[in-house]
């Protein structure tokens, strides 16, 4: 829990820079307790870019403020960087600082502590540590929980397979798509797509029928995939992007899929495929 005891504790929220279009919003509900009183409040406020604003504001004297429930909802069209803050009147720390998509939200509770939610709902997780990566951390992983369909040859995002950049910082990613097929002549073909990018280099390898692979390397644009595998299984197949991205504007790398088929053949993208992705 987090507990504010003296009428000089607060906790703050800021921001990495200047939004693009809309602050972020933000939420706590706490409890208020005395020797002999118990009391529920809650704070409301936007974001003011790098200017940190009073999310939870200081106890009365004699009282101590019990933190129960945090919400910073990502409301701008581009990835933030938020920072959560105790400030005592003296000195400031840090209690977390994580980098959210475009609708994304980093949510406290008592218990759990802090977390990240995606913008399908799920807990976005990183290997050994809750938030997104910092360069030198551990690994991210967001995981795609639902199937997903196209009879389209021209490429489809994968709504919810994607990760976060900042402009200005480098990534490494790979995307893991377990997918079936109507029909085992269907070709197939998986990209990325993004924000604008500096440096963006990736390859793609996927499964094309029993014992047999497809990959296609060297490529350095968004949906940059030439061709598609010729065949598949109709089930079991497994695609692989890997690769780095620069990017010259903050944003989110989507995972992207079509086939190569008559409209009446299905390429499905099944529940578990993910993306693990670290700031380099």
């Amino acid at each position: 829990m987090i507990i504010l005891t003296n009428t000089t504790d607060k906790i703050q929220v800021k921001l990495g820079g200047a939004v693009a279009t809309n602050q972020a919003v933000c939420y706590a509900s706490f409890r208020n307790t005395t020797s002999t009183t118990i009391s529920a409040d809650r704070g409301i406020v936007l974001t003011n870019n790098t200017t940190a604003v009073d999310l939870v504001g200081a106890p009365a004297a004699s009282a101590q403020r019990i933190v129960d429930y945090i919400s910073v909802y990502n409301a701008d069209t581009a990835s933030v960087t938020v920072t959560i803050d105790f400030f005592d009147n003296s000195s400031l720390f840090t209690l977390i600082t994580a980098t959210l998509g475009a609708g994304e939200k980093l949510e406290y509770q008592e218990g759990t502590g802090f977390k990240i939610i995606s913008t399908t709902g799920a807990q976005r997780i990183t290997d050994g540590m809750v938030g997104a990566p910092t360069a030198n951390s551990d690994i991210s992983y967001v995981l795609k929980d639902t199937d997903q369909s196209t009879n389209s040859n021209a490429f489809v995002s994968l709504t919810g397979l994607e990760f976060p950049v900042v402009a200005g910082k480098s990534y490494w990613f790979r995307f893991t798509i377990p997918y079936d097929v109507t029909n085992t002549a269907t070709g197939s073909a998986f990209a990325i797509t993004g924000p604008s990018a500096v440096n963006l280099y990736y390859y793609t390898d996927v499964s094309s029928g029993v014992n047999a692979r497809f990959a296609q390397r060297g490529i350095t644009i968004y949906d940059g995939t030439l061709a598609s595998t010729t065949s598949s299984q109709i089930t079991g197949n497994i695609a692989t992007v890997e690769g780095v991205v620069t990017p010259t504007a903050s944003g989110n790398i989507t995972a992207r899929f079509r086939h190569q088929e008559l409209s009446s053949v299905f390429v499905t993208q099944k529940a578990g495929a993910f993306v693990q992705y670290i700031e380099i």
